[in-house]
């Protein structure tokens, strides 16, 4: 073992003009993990996945009142004031109807509306994936899409002042440049979420091979679509595009993903893979944190991109999140001024400090870069 000390000799410029401090917008799902498992002063920004969606007669399901009334209970104790906001995540066939139609659109609108004054809620925040683009979809989508979200902002703002809307969009430029208006979302929303992450996952038929979940840079001999699969890129062709830097969120994962590899002597980037790890498609941070110190894997940090790996014997190749990246990966926003950082999501980071890290050690290595702080943070072997 031996420490990496990371150092931001910087003044604070955001504080110097005024502006405002970066958001972290963390999702989590009732009850995982539970209320007494939150750590205060963690987040700026809650969203609730998971109890919030279409149903079959195309009219929105919110989450119960009383989930709320404790999340609510739990936060106003907090002196940093943290947003709660609940996102709505649809099947896609539905949402593609909905947006095409004005009585149900209004239904939804209304609905949501005097929700969140009732059960006095921060804001909205829409996960659709993904309008245009996926196989259930419609070229009407993006459309759609553009119209809900004006009427959702201008009715917003007359009930009340101060309501959020966000939306969680692609990575991938191949999806970005089919399913958004970005004038739109600059127009309407106060954050778009870019979700830099899923961009290598195991397929037998179009991706039988290793490779990294969230990658923030691409490694030097990848070409054509590989080059493009990473946050920088993803992140870069957004505000290439036109969306505002002081809208644009930062999206890191705490999960891993992993494969079963062709042979244990073959363990490289891109190295055949026959299936997913035996941890499953996604694992949290806790499941793989001390792995490495039992001494049946190897751990390896890659500079380019800047993910950790380890491998072992019985053939398993496990990426995944650790301080050292989550700092990375975080400072990355500094540089273009960016609003902040989305984190998916409070389950997957080490909430109970199994790791020996303390607790939420991933969340709080992208908050210290975020704020300019001095870490110290072990890296493995």
């Amino acid at each position: 073992m031996f420490l990496l000390v990371l150092y931001i000799y910087a003044i604070n410029i955001l504080s110097i003009l005024g502006l405002q401090q970066p958001i972290i917008t963390c999702y989590f799902q009732w009850n995982n993990p539970s209320v007494s498992y939150f750590e205060e002063n963690l987040c700026t920004h809650y969203n609730l996945i998971g109890s919030c969606t279409i149903d079959e007669s195309y009219h929105i399901v919110l989450p119960n009142s009383t989930i709320i009334a404790t999340l609510k209970e739990w936060l106003n104790g907090q002196l940093a004031n943290p947003k709660l906001l609940i996102t709505l995540t649809p099947i896609n066939n539905r949402m593609s109807y909905l947006v095409k139609k004005k009585k149900l659109r209004e239904k939804l609108i209304e609905d949501v509306k005097e929700y969140l004054i009732i059960n006095q809620v921060s804001g909205f925040d829409i996960d659709w994936e993904f309008p245009v683009w996926s196989s259930d979809a419609e070229p009407t989508d993006k459309e759609g899409l553009s119209i809900l979200i004006k009427e959702l902002r201008e009715s917003l703002n007359q009930a009340k002042s101060n309501l959020l809307l966000s939306l969680a969009v692609a990575a991938p430029a191949i999806i970005v440049d089919k399913a958004y208006d970005v004038k739109s979302l600059n127009k309407y929303l106060d954050y778009v979420q870019i979700m830099n992450y899923d961009f290598h996952m195991y397929n037998k038929l179009q991706q039988p091979w290793t490779g990294f979940n969230a990658p923030l840079f691409h490694k030097l001999y990848e070409f054509g679509i590989f080059a493009k699969m990473n946050s920088d890129y993803s992140t870069q062709h957004w505000l290439r595009k036109g969306l505002w830097a002081n809208k644009t969120v930062f999206g890191i994962p705490t999960y891993g993903r992993g494969y079963t590899l062709l042979t244990k002597y073959l363990h490289f980037l891109y190295a055949p893979a026959t299936g997913h790890a035996s941890l499953g498609v996604t694992y949290p941070f806790s499941k793989v944190c001390n792995l490495a110190k039992t001494g049946k894997y190897k751990y390896l940090f890659d500079e380019k991109t800047r993910s950790a790996y380890i491998y072992g014997d019985d053939r398993q190749w496990l990426g995944f999140e650790d301080p050292i990246t989550m700092f990375s990966k975080a400072s990355y926003i500094r540089a273009y001024n960016l609003a902040g950082i989305m984190i998916y999501d409070l389950a997957s980071d080490d909430y109970m400090g199994v790791c020996k890290r303390g607790r939420y050690p991933l969340i709080k290595a992208a908050k210290a870069a975020i704020e300019s702080k001095v870490m110290e943070v072990e890296k493995e072997k």
